[in-house]
């Protein structure tokens, strides 16, 4: 005999739940009220990664990743490299310019942290348009104030992210802005 499979409490409602929750703060004292709605999608994945990948839409474009933050420079490399690009990842701003000084054509797009060791994002997208690199740079930031914005532009960057980036915000930035941009369909991003 074996035990049935516990199943969440959204599937056991076929497939809608929507349950109110009073939480007191005090012994009577009245508390607040929350609402929770929930629904299940079985074909839905929790994880982007859950489903193989069979859209390349950057293959053959070579990128460089500027990010210092470990586990968001694997999450973008791996978003990046899932859609076929060729990736080189840098930790600081630095040798962000140092990889562009050695081969300035190498590279067809840049992803740009802002908050970088070294030298920032900001400073690093001076000096690569100083030394004329023409390929697209890609702020990504997780400070979204208009005066930042108005500051990466200034220094040269193409396109504005505010992270968390998602997976597709991140590529159709690349797409639209990268020097194979005029080879691929346009994919609207937000400025």
């Amino acid at each position: 005999m074996h035990a049935a499979r516990p199943q969440p409490i959204v599937l056991l409602s076929g497939g809608e739940f929507r349950q109110t929750v009073s939480v007191d703060t005090f012994p009577g004292m009245q508390g607040q009220e929350f609402a929770v709605d929930a629904s299940h999608n079985p074909e839905a994945t929790d994880n982007e990664f859950d489903s193989p990948q069979t859209d390349t839409p950057l293959a053959g474009l070579r990128l460089l990743l500027a990010e210092d933050c470990a586990d968001q420079g694997r999450l973008y490399l791996k978003f990046l490299q899932s859609a076929g690009a060729e990736v080189t990842l840098e930790c600081n701003g630095e040798s962000t310019v140092d990889s562009v000084r050695k081969s300035p054509s190498l590279f067809d797009a840049v992803v740009m942290d802002f908050q970088m060791p070294e030298m920032d994002g900001l400073e690093s997208t001076r000096q690569l348009r100083g030394l004329g690199y023409d390929g697209a740079i890609i702020a990504a930031t997780a400070f979204g104030s208009q005066k930042l914005k108005r500051n990466w532009y200034q220094a040269g960057c193409d396109a504005y992210l505010i992270k968390p980036l998602k997976k597709a915000q991140l590529i159709a930035a690349v797409l639209q802005h990268s020097r194979a941009a005029e080879k691929q369909p346009k994919v609207p991003v937000g400025r």
